[in-house]
């Protein structure tokens, strides 16, 4: 059982390929599915990072979903993930997939 703080939505993207006519790439049309509830707890955060010349904060964070989700469904896809409140915290690209099933939950690393 999770404890729920926010949500997540992934990213589906349909379209792109190959223009048939030119022979040039197309850009897919992303869209955000349905909003997912979990359980987020960060998991590391470092405030000395830099990317730039510039300085950012680099946060990561383990989200729980409750049962058990196929690795495939969300390994290599985006997320967004939103608080409580409905505010977005970011935008992540999912690291792994584990699944936890003594609990019947998964976990994803972002």
């Amino acid at each position: 059982m999770i404890i729920v703080n926010g949500y997540i939505k992934v990213k589906g993207k349909t379209g792109g390929g190959l223009d048939p006519v030119t022979g040039y790439p197309t850009t897919p049309t992303a869209t955000w599915g349905d909003p997912i509830q979990c359980q987020y707890v960060p998991s590391a955060q470092n405030l000395q990072a830099e990317a730039d010349n510039e300085p950012v904060t680099l946060r990561r964070y383990a989200i729980f979903l409750e049962g058990y989700q196929s690795c495939e469904v969300y390994v290599d896809e985006q997320i967004a993930l939103f608080d409580g409140c409905n505010h977005i915290i970011g935008e992540f690209s999912v690291r792994s997939v584990t699944p936890l099933l003594a609990v019947d939950e998964t976990r994803l690393d972002v």
